[in-house]
């Protein structure tokens, strides 16, 4: 249902938060820019799924900033509190990153009835940007 030309009853659905945003059986959410360090984890996403499961594509990426050599970089994705995944890059003697294909981007099957928290994590002692996408469906 449209309201002044937004959806009443639901988050605005082009907003930048650590929510998601379900229009029909679709899903996503856009972090927007986000700052890990070493020892403090940047929060890209946090929620609460519904009574659907999903299956979502989380894409991972870092913003412009100087990446300092023989660090780790990446994102670890929790369930109920309890890390199902953490995947993590390292930069090489010049810090160039140095990721395989599945540190940046993830398929991931997201439970019904589940917090579900996405954070960055880094061990540079620089603050890191760094951003987070989903993009996915429900279903019943």
């Amino acid at each position: 249902m449209l309201g002044g030309g937004n959806p009443v009853g639901g988050s605005n659905p082009t907003g930048i938060s650590s929510n998601i945003n379900y229009i029909g059986n679709h899903v996503y959410g856009t972090s927007g820019a986000v700052i890990a360090s070493n020892g403090s984890n940047g929060l890209l996403f946090e929620f609460t799924t519904g009574r659907e499961y999903s299956i979502v594509n989380f894409g991972f990426g870092l913003g412009p900033s100087n990446i300092s050599a023989s660090k780790i970089y990446g994102y670890k994705i929790s369930v109920n509190s309890e890390v199902i995944l953490e995947n993590v890059s390292t930069s090489d003697g010049d810090g160039t990153l140095v990721f395989d294909g599945a540190a940046i981007q993830q398929n991931i099957l997201l439970p019904s009835y589940s917090t579900i928290k996405i954070e960055a994590t880094t061990t540079d002692a620089d603050n890191m940007t760094c951003y987070g996408i989903i993009t996915g469906r429900t279903y019943a």
